[in-house]
């Protein structure tokens, strides 16, 4: 059954408790400094204050991005009524920028049978924690994946959505969001994904067997690929793309979603409609064709003279975006003593070399209380038809009971990473541990990467909560 609450009643009505139970982060009243009077509108309890303070460093000082940051998120909850107003204001100085901006600023109205919001907030769907590949909405802030506070583990963005409930099982929720250049575009990533790492890891497949190529692939052609091809491909390949702005409407997503509340279980069905987060990279097909030629062991002379008297010498022809469609399904529920989510989607266009291909996609999610330990696994597996390829990764969360020694607290976690992918195995180890006094935390974590070892860093975080 549908039970609508405010912000006041819930901490943040938009956010599913994923790992554990979140009541343990503090919320004060604001004081004020005015008389008010019973027939007032605005009354003390009407007011929520909230404010975080976080700071990271790392031991790896090698590492990109491991620059000590800061982070800083002020919000305050007005709600009254049918009415609610939530406004966040951040500060943050990160890796590579640092701003001071709004960070969430939102009006809600709590009507008998239908809910209306509209601003910059954050909203969820799917059942998922982190393999999720429905909760697409708003990007997931990367240092901060495993915070409690919904507003700084992911990033808001402006949106409005109104939400009907014919009945006290069913709920059908409509959600228009404007393209957000800055978040939304992916490209970058995309990018650096494809050229700084699943490159230089098959360049690094081909010369496996043989010493030699090994030693001219590592000692040569790597560094020169690494300070100057992909530099130059990425700064190439970046200036011939536009991903347009907020003020485009025919960039606006579209997300539909119908849900069925029963007495144990929720069954859900979701449709997006959205401009791509990242581009479909045309390559000249005259340089394809003299990739196909060397790798058929076929003559490339005819194939190389073709690219040479083309109009166009152009390694990349076009950087195009498009639109996509996503249908997905999930459900909730419990099986004996275990919780039960599962989420399969569909989606119509992903880029890969010079074509879309369709993506498939099965999630699943088992959480387990056993005595003072709480585990939940969830695992991915995606499928790409164009490539017939495969991906398979997964993620178990760990986390023991705390320990409470008057006002001091002691809490063990620990996230263990996993994937497979081109018969690459790869497995990353996260504990951390939680020392809290009072309204202050520090928190100390341990990555270990099996693949990627040059990643391995210890780091502290400072979090004091108001």
């Amino acid at each position: 059954m549908y039970e609508k609450r405010s912000t006041l009643e819930v901490e943040e009505n938009i956010y599913k408790e994923p790992l554990y139970n979140l009541s343990t982060q503090n919320i004060n009243i604001m004081p004020t400094s005015f008389k008010l009077q019973e027939e007032s509108f605005f009354t003390r309890d009407d007011f929520v204050l909230n404010e975080t303070f976080l700071s990271r460093s790392f031991s790896n000082t090698q590492v990109e991005n491991s620059k000590p940051y800061f982070f800083a998120l002020g919000e305050l909850v007005y709600a009254h009524g049918n009415h609610e107003v939530d406004f966040g204001f951040t500060i943050y100085n990160g890796y590579s920028e640092h701003s001071a901006e709004v960070n969430q600023a939102s009006y809600s109205y709590f009507g008998d049978s239908c809910d209306f919001k509209v601003g910059k907030y954050v909203a969820t769907v799917g059942v998922l924690d982190y393999m999720s590949s429905v909760n697409m909405i708003n990007p997931t802030r990367g240092e901060f994946f495993d915070e409690t506070n919904i507003n700084i583990r992911r990033i808001p963005l402006w949106m409005s959505e109104f939400t009907y409930y014919p009945s006290e099982s069913i709920k059908f929720k409509a959600i228009v969001q404007t393209f957000d250049k800055k978040y939304q575009d992916y490209t970058s990533i995309y990018l650096s994904f494809i050229l700084d790492a699943y490159l230089p890891n098959y360049f690094k497949s081909l010369s496996a067997n043989n010493t030699n190529l090994n030693s001219i692939n590592e000692e040569v052609f790597m560094p020169v690929y690494n300070e100057s091809i992909s530099p130059t491909l990425n700064k190439y390949i970046q200036s011939k793309y536009s991903p347009g702005s907020a003020t485009d409407i025919d960039k606006a997503g579209f997300v539909l979603v119908s849900e069925y509340s029963a007495e144990s279980a929720n069954y859900g069905a979701v449709w997006m409609n959205r401009y791509s987060e990242i581009p479909l990279v045309k390559v000249n097909q005259d340089i394809l064709n003299i990739v196909n030629a060397g790798q058929n062991d076929t003559d490339i002379a005819q194939s190389l003279e073709n690219y040479l008297n083309s109009d166009s010498n152009d390694l990349i022809s076009s950087v195009d975006g498009y639109r996509y469609n996503q249908y997905s399904l999930y459900y909730e529920g419990t099986a004996d003593k275990f919780g039960l989510r599962v989420e399969g989607s569909f989606r119509d266009k992903l880029p890969t070399v010079n074509e879309f291909s369709w993506l498939s996609s099965l999630g699943l999610g088992v959480d387990y209380q056993a005595q003072s330990i709480y585990n939940n696994l969830e695992l991915q597996w995606l499928h790409l038809e164009t490539l017939q390829e495969d991906m398979f990764a997964g993620i178990l969360s760990t986390r023991f009971d705390t320990l409470t020694f008057s006002n001091f607290e002691l809490l063990f976690e620990h996230y263990l990473l996993f994937g497979y992918y081109n018969s690459i195995f790869e497995v990353s180890t996260l504990p951390s541990i939680t020392m809290k006094y009072e309204n202050v935390s520090v928190v100390l974590q341990y990555l270990a990467s099996k693949e990627q070892r040059e990643l391995n860093s210890a780091s502290v975080l400072f979090k004091v909560i108001f």
